[in-house]
């Protein structure tokens, strides 16, 4: 998954996707990101600027057994 500590998008591209899977503990902000980008609608505009500094870690990154769910719900 790439790192993204930040993701802008219109509230009218929302009800196109679906919306936000909180099934998912681990990959529901990539899940939406991935559908965002697989919609007809959808239109990315690359920033070639730092915006952001973010730190290794987090949830997703936290222990091996953490990897591994990610892992597993970034399949699903």
């Amino acid at each position: 998954m790439p790192p993204h500590p930040t993701l802008f998008v219109r509230r009218s591209a929302l009800p196109e996707v679906g919306p936000y899977d909180s099934s998912f503990q681990i990959s529901a902000d990539y899940d939406l990101m991935i559908r965002l980008l697989r919609s007809d609608g959808g239109a990315v505009r690359y920033i070639p600027q730092v915006l952001v500094r973010m730190r290794s870690g987090g949830l997703s990154n936290g222990s091996v057994r953490k990897l591994i769910r990610r892992t597993r719900e970034d399949l699903q």
